[in-house]
């Protein structure tokens, strides 16, 4: 059983999110099942068994292209425009970024219930020279934007396993994203080697953001761990890890 879900047990969830989980975790209940979770976390059951997606083969992988962190900047956000994933919010931390100086611009991609109302306040605010909204684009186009942008924004209330971070990461694009479910795994190890920003209060993000901008060789440093841990986690391996297990 794949659970595609946020299984962090410390998650804020409704009732029935933590029902499932526990029901999932009971090994009576769930003798005759392995069950495959995002993330790696103590004091789990038996049948609870850390596992992982992807987007990409071994065959799509090419070498990383070296960033400029010290002039114009490219910023992306990929995902569904609705509430959990908190898309005004990233417009608005490209707006203080913009309005304290910093030369960053932000490619929106992406469909769903905040298109209108986030166009509304681009325009509104006279953003559009900075901000762009590119709707659904195929894997290919949003692969591309990747290969050059600088970062990647996910804010999202509740994940299961990001695509949002997991792909930019392969490219070297450096993720910026809230420490919900396996994000905080994805971006540190037990050594420390950060692979992204993650960010624990919206209210002071952009001043973590230009913290890490005053720090160039420590975001080399950080892009090229991205690239090295996203790339263990291609389709090949997804393959042949599902034929162990069956």
């Amino acid at each position: 059983m794949k659970y595609a879900g946020n299984w962090d047990p410390k998650a804020r969830q409704p009732m029935a999110y933590r029902w499932q989980k526990r029901i999932l975790s009971n090994t009576f209940l769930s003798q005759n099942m392995t069950v495959l979770a995002y993330g790696n976390y103590v004091n789990q059951t038996k049948n609870i068994k850390p596992f992982f997606t992807a987007s990409y083969y071994e065959k799509d992988k090419e070498p990383i292209v070296k960033r400029d962190y010290t002039g114009e900047l490219n910023a992306l956000f990929v995902g569904t425009l609705s509430e959990n994933k908190r898309p005004l919010k990233v417009v608005q931390i490209v707006e203080d970024l913009r309005n304290e100086g910093v030369p960053v611009t932000l490619d929106i991609y992406g469909n769903g219930p905040l298109f209108e109302s986030l166009n509304d306040y681009i325009k509104k605010n006279k953003l559009n020279p900075f901000i762009h909204l590119h709707g659904n684009q195929p894997l290919s186009s949003v692969t591309q934007a990747y290969k050059k942008a600088h970062f990647a924004f996910l804010l999202s209330r509740s994940e299961g396993w990001p695509k949002a971070v997991a792909e930019p990461m392969f490219w070297g694009c450096i993720p910026i994203a809230t420490a919900v479910s396996c994000v905080p795994w994805m971006l540190t190890d037990d050594d420390n080697q950060t692979r992204g920003i993650l960010i624990k209060e919206l209210s002071n993000a952009s001043e973590i953001i230009k913290e890490y901008l005053n720090r160039t060789n420590k975001l080399d440093e950080m892009s090229n761990n991205a690239a090295n841990w996203s790339r263990q986690y291609t389709l090949d391996k997804f393959d042949y890890e599902i034929e162990k297990l069956l």
